[in-house]
């Protein structure tokens, strides 16, 4: 399947690969020191592009301006140092360059990333630089496909996202939680039926199903927000997962924009805390552990394209069985990395 996240996440991977590949040389300190400093003018245009953003916001008082400023500057400390140390460390490596690098240009987001490629290529260019680099054929040149990085990068999606936001795991009954917003697991009507949606229309009462009727339904893959009434989330968002069809790509893309709609709407609404079921793995037969994977990469995806949103998502799980499965999937991703 096609994540989008997972997607942008190696296509920015893959043109980072070519740029290091075109510049680290582990025979030539000149080179070498042209190499770090590329890349560090390329942080540093992004970042000053950030900073002007910043001081010519209208809606952010001095003293918020100043300690937006503050942060900023620490992160483009650590990233322009973490970058450096691994063009340092690894001169004749470029698939661990290129994958430290990324990892450090992580921490400012996904959607930070090609800006400062973008930048990096424009320092490239810069004829000062150019000369060099042109007057020396790289050694470590190495074709993206030769590195395989999908397990890798998912990995460090895995790992970067989880920073001013949070992923726990929760085994019980998801109308008791106290969260903002439940997700609800609904079918086209939104009228209540049976299995989390059923447990979770009977909880709320009935004024849920009245708010319900005036929806007009739910496509597969959309989300719909409604009150939460009796329950202790005030919110629930109603969101359709797909029928499970073997082989079909077209469930999986599905089940992937459940999560992801469902988040965007919580974002809409000013919402910070929010539970999922295991969406469409009841009575619409999608197997756990494939579930388990697609859910966790779009959360995860999702966090990370939105880093300072301070979301906490709850993956509520009606067994031990469920949180396993989780587990396994993270499990999975780490052990095939390292392998």
């Amino acid at each position: 399947m096609a994540i989008p996240i997972i997607g942008a996440a190696l296509e920015a991977f893959k043109t980072l690969t070519e740029l290091v590949s075109k510049i680290i040389d582990a025979g030539d300190p000149k080179r070498q020191a042209v190499a770090v400093n590329i890349f560090q003018k390329g942080i540093d245009d992004t970042f000053d592009t950030q900073r002007k953003i910043i001081e010519n916001a209208a809606d952010l008082s001095t003293d918020e301006k100043l300690e937006r400023l503050r942060k900023l500057a620490e992160e483009q400390q650590k990233v322009k140092e973490e970058c450096g140390e691994a063009l340092e460390k690894h001169r004749k490596d470029v698939a661990k360059v290129a994958l430290e690098v990324f990892q450090a240009l992580l921490t400012c987001g996904l959607s930070f990333i090609p800006a400062i490629i973008e930048n990096i290529k424009k320092a490239l260019d810069d004829k000062s630089n150019a000369d060099v680099i042109e007057a020396h054929v790289s050694t470590g040149k190495v074709s993206f496909t030769e590195l395989n990085p999908t397990k890798e990068i998912i990995c460090k999606v895995l790992d970067a996202s989880i920073q001013k936001n949070q992923i726990r795991f929760d085994v019980g009954d998801i109308t008791k939680l106290d969260v903002e917003c439940i997700v609800n697991a609904a079918n086209h009507s939104l009228i209540g039926n049976r299995g989390v949606d059923g447990a979770i229309h009977r909880a709320a009462g009935p004024k849920l199903q009245e708010e319900c009727r005036n929806l007009g339904g739910c496509h597969t893959g959309e989300a719909k927000l409604t009150g939460g009434y009796d329950l202790k989330a005030r919110y629930v968002i109603h969101t359709v997962g797909p029928i499970y069809k073997k082989d079909d790509p077209k469930c999986a893309e599905l089940l992937c924009s459940c999560y992801y709609n469902s988040l965007n709407l919580a974002k809409e609404h000013n919402i910070h805390s929010i539970a999922f079921p295991a969406i469409s793995t009841g009575a619409y037969g999608y197997p756990a552990d494939e579930a388990a994977t697609i859910a966790l990469m779009t959360i995860c995806g999702w966090l990370l394209e939105n880093p300072d949103y301070e979301m906490t998502i709850t993956l509520s799980c009606y067994s031990q069985r469920t949180v396993d499965t989780y587990q396994k999937a993270i499990d999975r991703f780490h052990s095939e990395c390292i392998s």
